[in-house]
């Protein structure tokens, strides 16, 4: 089956080939956070409010990509071969087992590094979606061997993410197209009595919504227009979309 479109019940309906088939009702106005009754996600448990979010804004913003460019391919980095619409899956494990999570990866299209997108066109994709990956990019403070402690002494302010999203995200991204990702929010985690350096090994960078806005974000705005920046008050993670000028 080839991708496209169908009308079902005066509802724009995108059609699927992917291997894990997601059908999500397409409405500009749609609020993801709220996902209508039914709608086929991932995340089966009602109560996992933080991962059906999650998945409808993933599943929201690849779809709407895929509709205003007109058929347009997605990328999705550090997807963990977890598939949405119309995107490209791009990991750094590939279909293997990954280190630090365990488990064998399937549906991975690309093996590749989200900080190095050298081996795309320019203006290749609609959109680019990263769930919980832009605090594993690289930071230019770590070698790699820190304990969570020292992360937290060197508090640093990630600025080279704000490159990393210029040279290489914004490149490849054609004129229009989104940028849409999930962050976790340090805030949320301290507020817990926790960090997020603690949550993960892998994590190379920590910001409360306000610092990433600030110090990366702001940063961009000559060349990203901010569409969405919010935390929706889940205690877990900020969401942030951005268009390219």
């Amino acid at each position: 089956m080839k991708p496209g479109f169908e009308i079902d019940n005066d509802c724009l309906v995108m059609r699927t080939a992917l291997p894990h088939t997601q059908v999500l009702p397409y409405f500009p106005n749609y609020e993801y956070w709220n996902p209508t009754p039914g709608t086929i996600l991932d995340y089966r448990d009602p109560l996992n409010k933080a991962g059906h979010t999650q998945r409808a804004f993933m599943n929201y913003w690849a779809i709407r990509s895929f509709v205003e460019s007109n058929g347009g391919i997605g990328l999705d980095c550090g997807g963990a071969g977890v598939q949405h619409p119309a995107c490209l899956s791009l990991d750094l494990c590939g279909n293997e087992e990954h280190p630090t999570y365990g488990g064998q990866y399937t549906g991975v299209h690309v093996k590749g590094d989200a900080s190095n997108l050298s081996m795309f066109l320019d203006n290749s994709f609609s959109c680019i979606l990263s769930l919980h990956l832009i605090e594993h990019l690289p930071c230019n403070r770590l070698i790699g061997t820190e304990t969570a402690e020292e992360k937290i002494k060197l508090s640093c302010p990630g600025r080279e993410i704000g490159d990393i999203l210029r040279y290489h995200w914004l490149r490849v991204l054609k004129p229009g197209g989104y940028i849409a990702s999930i962050i976790p929010d340090n805030k949320a985690a301290m507020d817990g009595g926790s960090h997020v350096f603690y949550q993960d090994p892998s994590h190379c960078h920590a910001w409360q919504a306000d610092e990433f806005y600030n110090d990366v974000l702001g940063k961009l705005t000559n060349v990203l227009e901010i569409v969405e920046f919010n935390t929706f008050n889940n205690n877990f993670s900020f969401n942030i979309v951005g268009k390219k000028k």
